[in-house]
């Protein structure tokens, strides 16, 4: 299908903007946990189209990865209206607190900057002032959103088990981004396109996943995580894990100076993309069974 009708078909699903109901002090708290956890993926779909764009870019998979980045960058602007405006497909209010909506709308006008250049590379266009808008502007979208997701995540003081839940699936939710971010900065070494501040970012995120994969996977989780409350979602868990510690060494071999080849990209690419989809279905998973 071309990207054009993709982008018009995604664009003309989105609903008019949904009112914010009056919520019982009580919420829902899957309905809290279900916009956690789909706030907590355009996280995610900032890092999965940057990342696609550079492998297409560098000719790996490159129409595979160009339809990912298209598509990626479709949904994170149409998500990111559902969140802003509300959206009955997507099960989104409209969002009523001030704060939260005011970040979700600096990501709104970061993002206006960057997935329209990501659907330009995506088709071709590989000028340099396309891939620099990229550059430019993904980490900050990326930034700005998670500010937004935390606060979006920030738990009750009156209600300690439910802030627990909420916190543990953002933070399994974060792991699904880290998985894509690593990959993303380790093609852009590939690429030429690092800086020092994108080395150091993926020394720190290498070790913050392999903490929170070996804490969500203990039979004992931290006292800040709340345990998986089922036999699917740990064994997600345990999937993520696993996959991380066959990718982690080539990662490491990568931050280590030696030369990356595009074989290895592919390969830590798939290795992230498992990783993506481990952690994915463990949100969703958790998700569904919150009530």
């Amino acid at each position: 299908m071309p990207y054009k009708l993709i982008l018009a078909l995604c664009l003309a699903a989105l609903l008019a903007p949904v009112p914010r109901p009056a919520l019982a002090a009580a919420e829902d708290l899957q309905l809290v946990t279900h916009r956690i956890n789909l706030a907590g993926r355009q996280r995610m779909l900032t890092q999965l189209m940057t990342k696609s764009a550079c492998l297409a870019m560098l000719g790996v998979n490159a129409a595979l990865n160009a339809e990912r980045a298209f598509i990626a960058s479709v949904e994170f602007d149409s998500v990111l209206q559902g969140l802003i405006k509300g959206h009955e497909r997507l099960k989104l209010q409209a969002e009523g607190d001030a704060k939260t909506l005011a970040l979700l709308q600096e990501v709104e006008q970061l993002a206006s900057r960057l997935t329209p250049s990501i659907r330009q590379l995506a088709s071709n266009d590989r000028h340099s002032v396309v891939v620099r808008l990229i550059l430019r502007n993904d980490d900050p979208t990326l930034k700005m959103m998670n500010k937004a997701v935390g606060r979006i995540a920030k738990g009750r003081k009156d209600a300690p088990d439910q802030a627990r839940t909420q916190h543990t699936i953002n933070e399994v939710g974060r792991q699904r981004m880290l998985s894509q971010k690593i990959a993303k900065n380790v093609c852009l070494i590939k690429a030429g396109l690092s800086t020092p501040r994108d080395r150091v970012a993926l020394n720190k995120d290498i070790g913050y996943l392999s903490v929170v994969l070996r804490s969500l996977t203990e039979p004992v989780p931290p006292d800040h995580l709340a345990p998986p409350p089922t036999a699917a979602i740990r064994a997600e868990l345990r999937r993520a894990a696993r996959s991380w510690k066959m990718l982690k060494p080539k990662i490491e071999r990568v931050v280590s100076g030696l030369p990356v080849k595009l074989e290895t990209l592919d390969e830590i690419d798939l290795g992230s993309l498992e990783i993506l989809d481990a952690m994915n279905t463990a949100a969703n998973l958790w998700v569904a069974q919150t009530r």
